[in-house]
């Protein structure tokens, strides 16, 4: 069981995050941020606003299809 973010954007955030990082190959399904590979967690940690973009712009492009 997660547990819940204090805000609900950083539940949203940290849940495309981690949708993008299964979807590149970075996490497998079911792990969180937290076993993120060491290098791959300090660069979220530098530039959180650029990794989220990022994911938002590879999951709307990869994910039309399950959207519709």
């Amino acid at each position: 069981a997660q547990v819940p973010a204090p805000a609900p954007a950083q539940a949203s955030d940290e849940e495309v995050l981690t949708a993008f990082f299964v979807g590149t190959g970075k996490l497998q399904p079911g792990q969180g941020l937290d076993q993120l590979p060491p290098n791959i967690a300090a660069a979220l940690k530098a530039r959180p606003e650029q990794a989220l973009a990022k994911a938002q712009a590879w999951l709307a492009e990869n994910r039309k299809e399950e959207m519709s």
